[in-house]
């Protein structure tokens, strides 16, 4: 009978290191000044000048791209309504390098976005890209060159299903 507070004590004691650790583990990427959510037309989209690229937030169009694995470069104003939404976008550049390398990469990519059932994940090419990956989220962006398996997973753990625009999708 004595065991059981003491059981208590210590899976209360593991279960708020826990929390700690992770309150005190910095966001994966890099954070970016939020530059709004308007829902506007085609053309706005096009003449709107974003923080970055690809754009982690700002203006959009009131449709978005579905999860899954794109194999030609999606409209940004659809791409930045998924991110409200709460996706992760998994961007890649391999327009100027269309080497076995750059295959691999893609199968990579593809790959941890299916073994995350692509809920809310998004792999699409973006060829103005000028890295060879670029992970985003609703104000997050995480650009790199090589591929890094737990880099990418991490990301996508952290910030998935955390958009403003909270849906059942």
């Amino acid at each position: 009978m004595k065991k059981t507070p003491i059981l208590f004590g210590g899976v209360i004691l593991v279960v708020s290191l826990w929390i700690v650790r992770i309150a005190l583990t910095p966001a994966p990427g890099n954070r970016m000044e939020d530059q709004g959510r308007e829902h506007v037309s085609p053309q706005e989209v096009e003449n709107t000048t974003y923080n970055s690229n690809p754009p982690t937030s700002g203006q959009h169009i009131v449709t978005w791209v579905k999860p899954g694995i794109y194999k030609i470069p999606q409209s940004e104003g659809e791409l930045l309504h998924s991110l409200e939404h709460g996706y992760v976008v998994i961007h890649y550049n391999c327009a100027v390098n269309e080497s076995e390398a750059c295959k691999t990469l893609i199968t990579e990519l593809e790959s941890i976005a299916t073994k995350k059932k692509l809920f809310k994940l998004i792999v699409v090419p973006r060829p103005q890209l000028d890295t060879t990956i670029a992970l985003t989220a609703w104000n997050y962006i995480d650009k790199f060159d090589s591929f890094d398996k737990k880099r990418i997973e991490k990301f996508i753990d952290y910030d998935r299903d955390h958009g403003p625009e909270q849906t059942m999708e």
